[in-house]
């Protein structure tokens, strides 16, 4: 990280590797996967260090000079829509997803016949949608609304909003969430294990 900050960048995203199974680094027989309890360790040092020169962690594993945080990421997390262009690209329009083959002379040959790229194609529920918005928008520093996504989806507010604030009731008595106002965050114990905290807010 020292080498890292000598360079000045003005964002960095920071977390632990995932070694998928299967692949050249996890046969490796000099490879020994990190434990647990030292990726926290190394996560909260990198947490200090990037503090201390100015950095905010605006995102789980995002960090940025004010001003610089990533435009493209952001409407992942804040629900907007997004096209995708090329092989495996991704796109979602209000309820609409798809998701582009990765075969590319497949691809290619669709868009030289003036025709759409094949790809897969889902239409997701609003509670779906509304789900995705609470568990990535949690994320954030500037946390959530869920009494606000509900509504904005047409949820009724003894549904799932209701079962969301209920969840983040439970998680707060656990120090995993904070709330203030009416918008609600992870807390430092909460970023560490915000995987558990999204499994618990899914329906």
């Amino acid at each position: 990280v020292g080498k890292i900050l000598r360079m000045r960048p003005n964002h960095m995203s920071v977390y632990a590797l995932t070694v998928e199974e299967g692949s050249r680094l996890a046969r490796a027989r000099d490879f020994r996967p990190m434990s647990d309890t030292l990726q926290l360790r190394m996560l909260r040092i990198a947490r200090r260090l990037l503090v201390r020169e100015g950095y905010y962690r605006y995102e789980v594993s995002n960090y940025a000079l004010p001003g610089c945080e990533s435009r493209h990421n952001a409407g992942y997390w804040r629900d907007m829509d997004f096209i995708g262009c090329g092989p495996s690209a991704s796109a979602r329009m209000g309820y609409r997803r798809w998701t582009n083959r990765a075969d590319v002379a497949a691809y290619c040959r669709a868009l030289e016949k003036g025709r759409a790229a094949p790809a897969r194609r889902e239409t997701v529920s609003p509670l779906i949608a509304a789900t995705e918005e609470v568990i990535f928008g949690l994320r954030t520093s500037q946390g959530i609304d869920p009494a606000a996504i509900g509504k904005r989806h047409g949820l009724d507010a003894t549904t799932a909003p209701g079962r969301w604030h209920d969840r983040l009731s439970f998680m707060r008595d656990r120090r995993l969430v904070r709330k203030a106002g009416d918008r609600w965050r992870l807390t430092e114990r909460g970023i560490a294990l915000a995987d558990a905290v999204a499994v618990e807010l899914m329906d």
